[in-house]
């Protein structure tokens, strides 16, 4: 297009919008990345200006939009570094790499959205004293239900059991016939 190539070489100065001259043969204008916002792009150097909603700056090529971490809160994450805002329900920030969330541990029915330290266990488990992000299972011969969230100390035993509350390790002693 006139005023658009180098009349001598043919290579492309600038392109038209929504393209940009194709850095291997500069003869050509390619098109934007699809993940640009509106698809546009700066169009000599072909950097997107935005990127569309749930998407970041590639920071080693800004020709190039990055979908963010699926389980950041609503797919939001910063536009220019990918770190995840907020991570999703049952999820909390890996902080090793915070462009990722970390899945709550599976015993856990409710975490922390920062920490990942466990606010409520699966049923039958109560939370684990050594570890805030996981759950231990209760004694088998507690009542399903029946152990404390906070200890694991059981509140009704099966049948032909009787709660010791003395003993966490032994929760539940047989009845003596």
């Amino acid at each position: 297009i006139n005023g658009y190539c180098d009349g001598t070489t043919g290579e492309c100065k600038r392109c038209a919008n929504n393209y940009y001259p194709n850095p291997a043969n500069k003869v050509e204008c390619i098109a934007c990345d699809s993940k640009c916002e509106d698809k546009q792009c700066n169009t000599t150097t072909g950097e997107c200006k935005e990127c569309d909603a749930n998407h970041y700056h590639n920071q080693t090529d800004k020709r190039y939009c990055i979908a963010c971490h699926n389980n950041c809160r609503d797919g939001k994450c910063d536009m220019d570094s990918g770190i995840c805002n907020e991570c999703k329900n049952g999820y909390y920030p890996n902080l090793t790499n915070k462009k990722e969330c970390i899945s709550c541990e599976t015993t856990c029915s409710q975490c922390n959205a920062v920490s990942g330290e466990c606010n409520e266990c699966q049923d039958d488990y109560y939370k684990n004293p050594n570890n805030s992000k996981t759950c231990l299972q209760c004694h088998s011969k507690c009542m399903k239900g029946e152990c404390k969230m906070s200890n694991g100390e059981c509140e009704i035993c099966q049948k032909g059991y009787y709660p010791n509350p003395t003993d966490p390790k032994q929760p539940c002693l047989a009845c003596k016939t």
